[in-house]
């Protein structure tokens, strides 16, 4: 018996011996194309998985910390996250599998889902993957094409597997309807959509509880949206309380309504209140001292002002610019009339959006919302390391405004801004005459209100001897200069709903920036600066180019579709900090 096994194995070793001469080795899917090993297999060095390896023993060409966990709210994605020596200057390999990565084999037949720099942001998020078990590796592209793959396990690849379940179909029916008064004339009704797309919502309104099929019959259709969570209606005449109901239309026409409470029917009726409140303009807030935050406001006048009760003020970790998102904030403070500034202790670390709005005596709160008026559209950022991100400059009419972002608190936050034609470098060549204000870092802008004729770069540099202050492009002084009382050629904007009469004064891409982007026209944003991507043959415009397009899904919360942009090399690489900040904004949405 023994004999004849040993005839088998011979036989088998000869065979697997001629298959190898004759054809190689045999990948199903290579991590980079036109890999080959000339070399014996038996001389190919061998992988040998190290356990508890820290990364101060590792070689400097490998990866450490990797991880990968799935990204909640996103049931087809996967974030993966990992270290690499910065004095490593090599591009790294993403690669995944539905298998351990823990031989050279497996690395080489695993699929390539990204290709990083050593200097790089460290987070990719892997989209659009099919219900299985997924792993992962990062590896030096170098090292690939070699036999010296080091393989250390949990340390540069995965052996837990990242689960992407299949989807389960929702119930089709709306949940948490809210409805509200949010001025004189308009009621805002909010519900929580189906979690997927193609769904129609029909909103009805009636003076009775509209808790049956009968009732929605006899109910008024208010409106109907598509793929929406927020449908503004307007007050019907009369004095008498009104109710809300939200039915559910399939792609296939086929309508639903199985009553719930409070879910897809309210059952608290609005009754109208004809006040018309004080409105908010200027809001500001900032770190003031650790843990705690300025927020501070003006008004702009109303009709009825000897009805105002106050001001109502809110905190969010997103930015607060709908009623939903009002509706999961967090209320910090309410004031009388006569107060326009309060001090909310946020906590130890994080990024905070804030909100005000005034109410009546009766409780009503206007809930217009107006971006940099009653609600914030940059977050306040609180650190234990105080670092400036950025710096930008706005032309106007017949102003500059110049704004920072910065993380932590200053020792001194006396800074003064200067004004130059040429980028200076180094702070020896700003000259004495070239400083225009000492400003307080905390205010975060400053107007210049009588602007010289030409372009000039703005900067800020400590009003007390740094010598470790650096000048850096994008950072302490803006990335180019900013043009004032320079004609520029018009042409007409498209595709603006907004405003259709409007036009696009553009000869350069910072204009285009700001009379797109920082006029809110994020979608022309988008459309415009892809154009520039593809079109520019100067890298600074380039990656200021997808750094906005980044900033822009930003604003309209579509925090996944930010991110890829925003980790972009392009990006990363001449605009790091304001990569870093954004990219780790979104982030927080993402995956909260």
């Amino acid at each position: 018996m023994n004999r004849y096994r040993q005839k088998f194995y011979v036989t088998m070793l000869v065979l697997l011996q001629l298959l190898w001469a004759s054809h190689g080795p045999i990948f199903t899917q290579y991590l980079i194309d036109n890999v080959s090993d000339e070399n014996d297999p038996d001389e190919v060095k061998k992988i040998v998985e190290k356990e508890n390896k820290k990364d101060g023993t590792l070689p400097p060409f490998i990866a450490y910390n990797i991880k990968a966990i799935k990204v909640p709210l996103m049931k087809d994605s996967i974030r993966i996250s990992w270290s690499i020596n910065p004095n490593y200057d090599d591009e790294f390999i993403v690669g995944r599998a539905n298998e351990i990565i823990d031989t050279r084999e497996r690395v080489l037949s695993s699929e390539s889902v990204n290709v990083i720099s050593s200097k790089s942001t460290n987070i990719h998020i892997d989209q659009g993957l099919k219900p299985g078990n997924y792993y992962y590796v990062i590896v030096a592209k170098d090292k690939i094409y070699g036999k010296d793959i080091e393989l250390y396990r949990d340390i540069n690849f995965t052996t837990i597997p990242v689960t992407i379940e299949a989807v389960e179909t929702s119930n089709e029916s709306v949940t948490n309807i809210s409805a509200k008064q949010v001025s004189e004339s308009r009621v805002a009704v909010t519900w929580a959509k189906i979690p997927k797309p193609g769904f129609t919502y029909l909103v009805y309104r009636a003076p009775m509880i509209i808790n049956s099929s009968e009732r929605i019959r006899k109910a008024v259709k208010a409106g109907t949206v598509i793929d929406m969570d927020e449908f503004i209606d307007n007050i019907p005449g009369g004095n008498d309380p009104f109710y809300y109901a939200v039915i559910t239309r399939s792609s296939d026409g086929i309508e639903k309504f199985e009553p719930v409470k409070d879910q897809n029917f309210t059952s608290d009726g609005i009754k109208p209140v004809k006040k018309t409140p004080l409105t908010v303009t200027g809001i500001l807030s900032g770190l003031i001292n650790p843990g705690e935050i300025e927020v501070k406001w003006k008004h702009g006048g109303s009709v009825t002002d000897g009805e105002i009760g106050g001001f109502v003020i809110y905190r969010s970790k997103e930015m607060i610019d709908s009623i939903n998102k009002l509706n999961s904030a967090v209320q910090v403070n309410s004031v009388p009339k006569n107060v326009f500034r309060i001090i909310d202790k946020a906590g130890p670390t994080g990024s905070y959006f804030y909100a005000v709005f005034a109410k009546t005596k009766d409780g009503v709160i206007n809930l217009v919302f107006k971006k940099n008026e009653n609600y914030s559209s940059t977050p306040v950022v609180i650190t234990d390391k105080f670092e400036i991100l950025s710096i930008t400059g706005t032309p106007g009419k017949n102003s500059i405004e110049i704004s920072w972002i910065f993380s932590g608190l200053p020792e001194n936050s006396e800074y003064r801004l200067y004004r130059t034609r040429n980028y200076p470098g180094d702070p020896s060549k700003i000259r004495e005459g070239d400083f225009i204000k000492t400003v307080n870092l905390k205010d975060r802008i400053f107007v210049d209100n009588k602007p010289q004729k030409g372009r000039f770069y703005y900067g800020l540099l400590p009003s007390l001897r740094d010598d470790e202050f650096k000048i850096t492009k994008g950072v302490t002084v803006t990335r180019s200069p900013v043009s004032v009382g320079i004609p520029v050629k018009k042409r007409e904007k498209t595709e603006k709903k907004e405003d259709p009469g409007d036009t696009i004064q553009s000869s350069t891409l910072d204009e285009l920036i700001n009379n797109t982007f920082f006029k809110g026209f994020y979608r022309e944003t988008i459309k415009e600066l892809k154009i520039v991507v593809n079109t520019a043959d100067n890298e600074h415009d380039v990656a200021k180019a997808i750094l906005f397009i980044g900033r822009s899904y930003i604003e309209m919360g579509e925090y996944s579709m930010a991110l890829n942009y925003l980790i972009k090399k392009e990006v990363t690489k001449l605009y790091p900090n304001e990569a870093r900040f954004w990219s780790e904004f979104a982030m927080i949405r993402v995956t909260k």
